[in-house]
């Protein structure tokens, strides 16, 4: 850029006159200013009507020729010396008329180029008159334009002797913030919206018909007054786990974002009471197959379940561990879940001895132990062993214990067990339930499988029922806050109760509570004829209390307790079972419905078949058609099919999918992220990331 110190406009007969006493107005040379031609000089007609030259001579500090002269800048000075050099022509003998000749016609030919236009040049408009064009100048919003001294508010025409003047719109984009603390008072967070300080300049423009006015932009950030997030943290009463980093980063930040700046300390977990084994429990080991020293499989050694003899002390009842309290950012106390005692039912084959910490066994067999959160079963398991088929001459089998048979289930047939079960031939278009393992020998046709104490229903109702406990504990919360306030005391809910509080709860803060009620309640009719008929009664207790709240049965804070009490015993009824041992295994299966709160193998594979598995799905040979779930991860060998029918694996966030191949079509789903496979693929090990993003390798 040139740095001004002084200007001069000049006017004289010819535009070198007009140079010369600006030059010595000035002091210095032509080589230390800048000149703009405003005007040139006309001769007339016998020396009448002629007109002078006007010119600007603005002296400029020293900088190098390369930043100083623009194309524009060296055009017009070459036209200059020209004109300089046309005129001194005129007073030249005739010897050097012809170079006078040349110089005029180059300057007829920039001034052609410049005739009629307009530019900007270092910030400063200018422009040459021409006899029929007027160029044409257009103001913009991001400034304001004066021509005269007259603002100019619309398109308008230039010329030569306008004198123009630009106050460009420099402005401040302030930054916006907010603190915002969650429901338990446990995270606070800056929310940023970012500002900005806005500096314009002049952008400058070749010559043109039609002006426009542009602004170059200088956006530099505003950074937020770090002292006032921390002033406003202190006036909330913020003064645990304050992130000064965080809150430092979030006040420099550029881009919108939400920001952790302060985190309490969360209470430690304590330990329910629980009954601690004195058997084997690992029972995948115990019941596989024994394997030949060829490599094939002997399905005739399978080993027999564990075992007990009696007299013999099976379990300790350990008592329960407290936690430890946190603190939420505002430097109260947060008290941890509260721990339970052991609610042990002892079944057939077992007492506990004077000592109330140790159980007993009464008789031989194999113990069954099933645990859901604070409750605890543990019996003795006596065995069933069926010679034949299970078909319409044997009728179905329940039976309280373990039942292995020695033939195959046949179709229409139902075998219910409390124990395990173990098939020796195949399960064709049957049903079984067991309440421990189930082994098949051979295949799985056209079934249904349920190993465990749950079911495909109670798999899924489980996660719905944890979210709607949850949120009833903090739905409570806001219901106490609401009432404790001032603007609420005079409320009188004697009449109609709770429900109004909890339908505007329910439409605003809590509209994800309603949504997944509405989807268990659903879920729960959508399954009736297959499910306890109590589900039933729960689901009708759930549209009572929350989807109907003009006579919702919630009166009272106590009601509202009982509710998440009564939703207690419905998780606890729906909780998986935490027996590590549980297994299905089967060679094959086809168009089946298999349910594990264990360990699944398939020793050959599965077609078309739905399997959910709450431990780790295993098949040694294919996937094809059908869709497969494991908590805990899936290893295949060889998943999809040539003709393209859809393959679906899932598992949840943590858990990884292992496959030797997967074909076309393939659909690997972690958590909530979802991806097809659009060609063959060998070798896969698909996982979530830290950011929750999907990769397969």
């Amino acid at each position: 850029m040139i740095a001004v110190e002084a200007s001069v406009i000049s006017r004289g007969k010819t535009v070198q006159h007009a140079v010369e006493t600006a030059l010595t107005l000035l002091g210095t040379t032509k080589d230390h200013v800048h000149i703009e031609i405003l005007e040139s000089e006309t001769r007339g007609v016998l020396g009448l009507m002629a007109k002078k030259a006007v010119v600007r001579v603005t002296r400029k500090t020293e900088i190098s020729k390369e930043e100083s002269r623009s194309p524009m800048s060296v055009a017009l000075e070459e036209y200059i010396s020209e004109e300089l050099s046309g005129t001194q022509a005129d007073q030249a003998d005739q010897s050097k008329q012809p170079n006078h000749t040349k110089a005029t016609e180059a300057h007829s030919s920039r001034s052609k180029a410049y005739s009629g236009k307009a530019w900007i040049e270092n910030g400063i408009i200018g422009t040459l008159d021409a006899p029929d064009q007027f160029p044409l100048i257009s103001p913009m919003k991001e400034g304001k334009l004066y021509k005269n001294g007259n603002l100019v508010e619309q398109t308008t025409t230039i010329v030569e002797r306008d004198v123009f003047r630009v106050e460009l719109i420099n402005e401040d984009q302030r930054p916006v913030w907010s603190i915002e603390i969650d429901d338990r008072n446990m995270k606070a967070r800056l929310n940023v919206e970012p500002g900005f300080r806005i500096t314009r300049t002049l952008k400058d423009q070749a010559p043109t018909s039609h002006l426009t006015l542009l602004a170059a932009e200088d956006k530099q950030p505003l950074a937020i007054n770090m002292q006032d997030v921390l002033n406003e943290l202190k006036a909330r009463g913020v003064t645990v786990g304050i992130l000064s980093e965080n809150i430092a980063m979030a006040c420099k930040s550029v881009v919108r974002g939400s920001f952790e700046i302060a985190i309490g300390q969360e209470p430690v977990p304590g330990k329910n009471g629980y009954l601690k084994p004195l058997f084997e429990t690992n029972e995948n080991q115990a019941i596989m197959p024994k394997t030949r020293p060829d490599g094939t499989i002997d399905y005739r050694e399978i080993k027999e379940f564990p075992s007990v003899t009696e007299g013999r002390v099976i379990g300790l009842i350990m008592p329960p561990e407290p936690g430890k309290p946190g603190l939420d950012v505002m430097g109260r106390r947060v008290e941890p879940e509260p721990v339970h005692e052991l609610q042990l039912k002892l079944g057939e084959g077992v007492t506990l001895l004077d000592d109330p910490t140790k159980v007993l066994s009464i008789q031989s067999g194999r113990p069954n132990l099933v645990q859901k959160g604070v409750h605890a079963e543990l019996s003795i398991v006596p065995k069933l062993v069926h010679g034949a088929d299970v078909d319409i001459a044997s009728g179905n089998i329940r039976f309280q214990g373990d039942v292995d048979i020695l033939g195959t289930v046949q179709d229409g047939m139902t075998v219910e067990a409390e124990g395990s079960v173990m098939v020796r031939g195949n399960v064709n278009i049957a049903r079984i339930k067991t309440g421990h393992s189930l082994i098949i020998h051979a295949n799985v046709i056209g079934s249904d499988v349920v190993a465990g104490k749950g079911s495909m229903f109670t798999a899924e109702a489980y996660p719905l029922l944890l979210d709607i406990h949850e949120k009833a504990k903090f739905l409570r919360n806001a219901v106490v806050q609401v009432n404790n306030a001032s603007a609420f005391k005079a409320t009188d809910y004697n009449e109609k109760g709770l429900g109004p509080l909890i339908k505007v709860l329910l439409q605003g803060k809590f509209k994800l509570l309603r949504e997944t009620i509405v989807d268990l309640t659903k879920m729960v009719m959508d399954a009736t004829a297959e499910i306890d008929p109590e589900w039933t009664e729960y689901a009708g207790y759930l549209r009572k209390a929350f989807l109907n709240p003009v006579s919702s049965t919630i009166k009272e804070l106590k009601d509202l307790d009982g509710f998440i009490e009564k939703t207690e015993f419905w998780m606890s009824k729906a909780q998986p079972s935490q027996e590590q041992s549980l297994l299905c295994q089967f060679a094959y299966a086809q168009n089946s419905t298999i349910y594990c709160e264990g360990d699944i193998n398939a020793l050959q594979g599965c077609y078309n078949t739905t399997i959910y598995s709450s431990g780790l799905l295993v098949v040694k040979g294919f996937l094809r058609g059908g869709e497969y779930f494991a908590k805990n991860g899936v290893r295949a060998a060889e998943v999809g099919s040539v003709s393209g029918s859809i393959t679906k694996i899932r598992v949840p966030a943590g858990a990884e999918i292992h496959l030797t191949k997967a074909m076309e079509s393939t659909i690997l789903q972690i958590g909530t992220r979802v991806q097809q496979l659009t060609q063959e693929t060998s070798h896969i090990r698909a996982k979530l990331d830290a950011d929750g993003v999907l990769h397969i390798h």
